[in-house]
């Protein structure tokens, strides 16, 4: 296996309660705007922000995560935007007097230690984000560790706009309220332990367990769909070399590991309502 997907992790459980209230409450008012909350396709569609993007080295899997929920919120709505700066996310949500997180004890250092996704999200509901282009990423640790440009906040200051909430159940309960967020066009994101197994998967069927005796790390992932048919949550990865060629870095969760909250947490729903769409 590439030593990149050894290192590419990067989430810690959540273990404080800093959400919004439940995701079903906080987002009931909004309407389907998709008939089955399949994002498949838009992940994939170059003519709708589903540019493949990958991580490298850096434990930079929840700021990955939420780029990849800013591009399906806008896919759905038939939105062009520009693919968000994973970087700008990670260098600000780690380092919280930029992003007006309170003190606690995120790593100074660099290393691939990653850090929980409430940070990424209180860096992007504060300071907004900005376009890969205004700060490319790189997971080289010397230039990965500089500070964004006064350009990039700039630019992100006209990207603010954030509503979250997390889906607080488990088991059946959760698998169908994150459905009926995909419906709504909300895009989410996930935290999950991961094994050996899971880092080595090359499907097609699904992942049905993960061995918590050889655990290797948290990772954070998109879900793309509820398969009701097959009993599994698509999801999306940021490994280049990862799961079925035909798969394109999707992977499949099975039912009983996506509810068991053991395993699975910090599942996190998103609303963006940005001040200015930039084409």
């Amino acid at each position: 296996m590439p030593e990149e997907h050894t290192r590419g992790l990067g989430w810690k459980p959540n273990t404080v309660n800093t959400s919004h209230g439940p995701a079903h409450h906080l987002f009931s008012a909004s309407p389907y705007i998709l008939p089955a909350g399949d994002y498949r396709q838009l992940a994939r569609d170059y003519g709708k922000n589903g540019q493949r993007i990958y991580q490298g080295q850096a434990g930079a899997c929840w700021a990955f995560a939420t780029t990849r929920c800013l591009q399906l919120y806008y896919a759905v709505r038939d939105i062009v935007a520009p693919v968000a700066a994973p970087g700008f996310m990670y260098w600000n949500g780690r380092r919280e007097e930029y992003a007006g997180l309170t003190p606690e004890s995120l790593p100074d250092e660099m290393e691939d230690s990653g850090t929980e996704p409430r940070h990424g999200i209180t860096a992007l509901s504060q300071l907004g984000f900005c376009a890969w282009d205004d700060f490319p990423y790189t997971d080289n640790p010397i230039v990965i560790a500089k500070q964004p440009p006064d350009a990039a906040y700039l630019a992100a200051y006209s990207q603010k706009g954030l509503r979250w909430g997390v889906i607080e159940t488990s088991g059946f309960d959760r698998i169908d309220q994150l459905d009926d967020m995909l419906k709504r066009g909300l895009p989410a994101q996930f935290g999950m332990r991961v094994d050996s197994a899971f880092m080595q998967w090359k499907g097609p069927g699904p992942i049905s367990s993960i061995d918590m005796q050889h655990l290797r790390g948290g990772h954070m992932l998109t879900p793309l769909f509820v398969d009701y048919m097959n009993d599994c949550v698509w999801f999306d990865n940021w490994w280049e070399y990862w799961g079925p060629e035909e798969f394109d870095g999707m992977g499949k969760l099975s039912f009983k590991v996506f509810g068991d909250p053991s395993i699975v947490s910090d599942v996190i729903v998103m609303e963006y309502l940005p001040t200015l769409v930039r084409k």
